[in-house]
């Protein structure tokens, strides 16, 4: 990768000429960068108390340990959208491991995800259907995500050589 983060051609044998890297491009291109934003974007809103709008106060007095849950996400959330930067610059890069840290990415998500919706029910007594609903998508898309990556980058492992 050059300084500026551009894609870069993979020091190897084989060269990106002979794969379909379409998928790549649009993962560092665009989905990487916009799942760090609205990651960066809810984290800023866990953090900052605003996650419920004008319900916030009601809802963090009804509840005493949902605003510690909320930072504690927001943090986690800032966690994520970080290393999906991390990961953009691996796979731009074509280094060594960078497929791996995708898939390290998408079930921390998944994991993250699932202990939140854990913990907002163990303090909220609402039903695991209630908060699943909300997160269901979330977490459908991290396990999609996670094997269609696995399945495209396993056929394209020896381009990450740098």
């Amino acid at each position: 990768m050059d300084n500026f983060g551009r894609y870069e051609t993979p020091q190897s044998a084989s060269s990106p000429e002979n794969y379909q890297l379409k998928w790549h491009k649009f993962l560092i291109y665009f989905s990487l960068w916009a799942g760090a934003i609205i990651n960066a974007s809810q984290a800023v809103t866990l953090i900052g108390g605003t996650a419920y709008g004008a319900n916030t106060e009601t809802l963090y007095r009804m509840y005493g340990s949902l605003k510690g849950i909320d930072l504690f996400w927001g943090i986690a959330l800032l966690g994520l959208a970080g290393y999906m930067i991390y990961v953009r610059f691996q796979l731009a890069g074509f280094r060594v491991g960078a497929p791996k840290k995708l898939s390290i990415l998408y079930i921390a998500n998944l994991v993250c995800s699932l202990a939140y919706m854990l913990a907002v029910c163990a303090v909220t007594q609402l039903s695991l259907r209630v908060i699943l609903s909300d997160i269901a998508v979330s977490l459908f898309g991290s396990i999609v995500m996670l094997f269609v990556n696995q399945n495209y980058y396993s056929k394209r492992l020896e381009l990450f050589v740098n």
